[in-house]
């Protein structure tokens, strides 16, 4: 069963990496003004789709080896 808790791993590290990315890109410790800017700067909002979108991905993989893990106990 290690492979599949080192699958789970793999996916759910990524979905934290993605994460990360995304506090990068709308950063929650700018002041007011520069946070509110970046809301409406389509390049920051286009980056933060594909951050979610990857996160998405990676914990619908994760819950899948988790699903795995748990049908073979």
């Amino acid at each position: 069963m290690a492979p599949l808790f080192d699958t789970a791993i793999r996916h759910y590290r990524r979905a934290a990496a993605e994460t990360e990315s995304l506090s990068k890109v709308f950063p929650h410790t700018a002041p007011l003004a520069e946070r509110s800017a970046n809301l409406r700067d389509p390049v920051r909002r286009k980056a933060a789709i594909g951050h979610l979108r990857a996160a998405r991905e990676s914990e619908v993989e994760g819950l899948r080896a988790l699903a795995e893990i748990v049908a073979k106990l």
